[in-house]
């Protein structure tokens, strides 16, 4: 129990504890960032691969039509 208290402190009052502590939520924004811009972008492409498949779709149901 002594070990634990001792490290723990000893964490707090050197330089590296905080430090890692910043990396960590610095670490979290550069996360959250992350995923905003790829919920952005894929909800910004999703119109663009549907309207794709809708045109694909369109396409061959036409060439099956015009078959002998």
């Amino acid at each position: 129990m002594k070990v634990e208290q001792g490290r723990a402190i000893r964490c707090l009052v050197d330089d590296d504890g905080p430090t890692t502590v910043e990396y960590a939520v610095l670490l979290g924004l550069i996360l959250m960032v992350a995923m905003t811009a790829i919920r952005s972008l894929g909800g910004g492409t999703e119109g663009r691969w549907r309207s794709n498949a809708d045109k694909i779709r369109s396409a061959i149901s036409l060439s099956d039509t015009s078959s002998p």
